[in-house]
């Protein structure tokens, strides 16, 4: 499955949440008493744990019997990994998936090569403006 299938899937579940979810008023978790946190931002993908609201696993889930297969078959798939067993993880800026080499790592190389150089840009033009 593909990141576009896989953000496709995340839309449904949001849009099911919205429809289903006792808990749902207005874009904020009742319960918790906060914005709703079924789809948690810091995975770019089902498979690796986006999905992080319980309720709607346990509860509101089960109600939709082809999206929880669908979600189900996605759960129960490998992760794509490389030699050094961390699983591969879609760049922040431009989408591709790259294996990082540490677990704070969010861009691929190639965007992270230009984020350096424009921090390098930046830092520098401070400094001159010092000086001058």
């Amino acid at each position: 499955m593909n990141l576009k299938q896989d953000q496709q899937l995340q839309k449904q579940c949001k849009a099911w949440a919205r429809a289903e979810c006792g808990n749902y008023v207005s874009g904020r978790c009742v319960e918790e008493d906060r914005d709703c946190h079924l789809i948690n931002p810091r995975y770019p993908t089902i498979q690796e744990g986006a999905i992080d609201c319980d309720w709607f696993i346990h509860a509101v889930l089960p109600t939709f019997e082809a999206l929880q297969e669908d979600i189900d078959i996605l759960t129960h798939m490998p992760i794509e990994e490389y030699e050094d067993g961390l699983p591969k993880r879609a760049c922040v800026k431009c989408g591709v998936m790259f294996q990082p080499t540490s677990n704070r790592q969010e861009n691929c190389p190639v965007c992270q090569e230009k984020q350096n150089r424009a921090m390098a840009r930046e830092r520098k033009r401070k400094q001159r403006q010092k000086k001058a």
